[in-house]
């Protein structure tokens, strides 16, 4: 069983294609990574695994289910996850209430909106036992409001583990970082433990490279091509958008 398979999908807004005719399959563990310019229907893509976005042709099954008649929320209980291009936290909650608040989101009395949050049993010992793992525990009872944007995106990944998703869509987990920033970020994903499936997209080619084990290139919302990093390295197409001419 794979973790996803798409087969003919197309998502067209009016004339205009945004994905075409896309097929592939992503195995259970897998670190997939999708290259391609601006526009290429990247994170249109994860906008409609999610389920943001509903096809307009074709398919698509995670864990052998069909997502057709799946909302957002039925698709999280699944086990996806994803985090976003824009950091997505609630300012003014610090870092231990933001993870013990993304935990209580698996929990069976998530709704429970009278019992404060502190009182559940539990609950922060293992957010404060998912931070330290992550290694941000000493930022607990820091605002995220004030966290380095830097920080912000380590405890988005953290907290995206938080419900132990299944299937992982990461939207440019780097963007915007420094290089310090970057290999921070690169160290946890490939810390990730291999019962998650991961799915990548990212600008920084030589990161994505280092975390692949297979990439797809999207052009025009279609598959341009696909391999392993070395074969993605040297394709002469791959190599004009990303490396330049001379590498060609």
């Amino acid at each position: 069983m794979n973790a996803l398979d798409i087969r003919s999908l197309t998502l067209r807004f009016g004339g205009l294609k945004a994905i075409d005719r896309l097929s592939f399959s992503v195995p259970v563990g897998e670190r997939l990574v999708i290259f391609g310019p601006n526009g290429a229907g990247k994170t249109t893509l994860f906008n409609v695994i999610t389920g943001l976005f509903s096809p307009t042709e074709g398919s698509l099954q995670m864990f052998g289910k069909d997502l057709a008649d799946q909302g957002v929320s039925q698709r999280v209980a699944m086990g996806l996850g994803r985090t976003f291009q824009i950091t997505t936290l609630f300012p003014r909650l610090t870092v231990l209430e933001s993870a013990m608040l993304a935990i209580q989101a698996g929990e069976p009395g998530r709704f429970n909106m009278v019992r404060p949050l502190v009182s559940s049993r539990g609950i922060r010992s293992r957010a404060l036992a998912l931070l330290d793992e992550w290694g941000v525990v000493e930022k607990a009872d820091t605002l995220t409001m004030s966290l380095s944007y830097g920080e912000q995106r380590q405890v988005e990944l953290v907290l995206a583990l938080a419900r132990k998703p299944r299937l992982l869509l990461l939207d440019e987990p780097a963007a915007g970082l420094s290089v310090a920033e970057t290999a921070k970020v690169e160290e946890m994903v490939a810390r990730f433990p291999r019962d998650i499936t991961v799915m990548l997209i990212e600008h920084d080619v030589e990161m994505a490279l280092r975390l692949a084990d297979r990439v797809l290139v999207m052009q025009q919302g279609g598959l341009a091509t696909s391999g392993t990093p070395d074969e993605i390295r040297n394709d002469p197409m791959v190599a004009e958008i990303y490396f330049g001419a001379e590498h060609v």
